[in-house]
């Protein structure tokens, strides 16, 4: 499943964003790698989709390799802000 290889490219082929569904992202900013801006294990520019209301949640790098910010996400006592997105998409 690499760049440029026919499974991922029949992915990224035609309406990133099908259907009648409300399709939301939450990615996580500022543990910058090698100028590289995302959470230490996923770039913050791969989770954006076109069509899509894509947020970002800011952090810094931690952990062992700087992968902890990526697992932290989901921890509301260390980042409350991603279960206030996760209502308020709820919501609408």
């Amino acid at each position: 499943m690499r760049e440029g290889r026919s499974f991922i490219t029949s992915l990224n082929s035609g309406d990133k964003t099908p259907g009648n569904v409300e399709y939301y992202t939450i990615a996580g900013s500022g543990c910058n790698i090698l100028g590289i801006d995302g959470d230490g294990l996923i770039r913050k520019a791969s989770v954006e989709l076109e069509g899509a209301t894509n947020v970002k949640v800011n952090g810094e790098c931690e952990g062992w390799l700087n992968k902890g910010f990526h697992s932290s996400l989901l921890d509301p006592s260390k980042y409350p802000q991603t279960l206030e997105y996760v209502k308020q998409f709820l919501k609408e």
